[in-house]
């Protein structure tokens, strides 16, 4: 689908955390989550993380969502200066 609208933020990779762990505690979901998010960022920008003027944020499980069996996470990017964006951030090396 591609993004027309103007939009905060968009969702650019996700995934399961291991599903056999205890709920490790908050810090250490996010750890796991960001290190997948910093990963999967040069591929889908065409730059590196250090290196763009975009910025990271996730949504991931808290722990009563883990109990539950929740273990999926969303990477999401947008703008560091918060404005909108048009379109897809895919390959726009900013």
């Amino acid at each position: 689908m591609i993004v027309t609208r103007a939009h905060d933020l968009e969702v650019y990779h996700g995934g399961f955390l291991d599903s056999d762990l205890d709920y490790p505690g908050r810090d250490e979901v996010i750890e796991m989550v960001d290190e997948n998010c910093y990963d999967a960022f040069p591929a889908f920008v065409g730059t590196a993380y250090e290196e763009s003027v975009l910025d990271i944020q996730s949504l991931f499980p808290m722990e009563e969502g883990w109990e539950m069996g929740d273990r999926e996470y969303l990477c999401l990017i947008g703008q560091m200066d918060g404005s909108q964006t048009t379109g897809t951030l895919a390959q726009s090396n900013l």
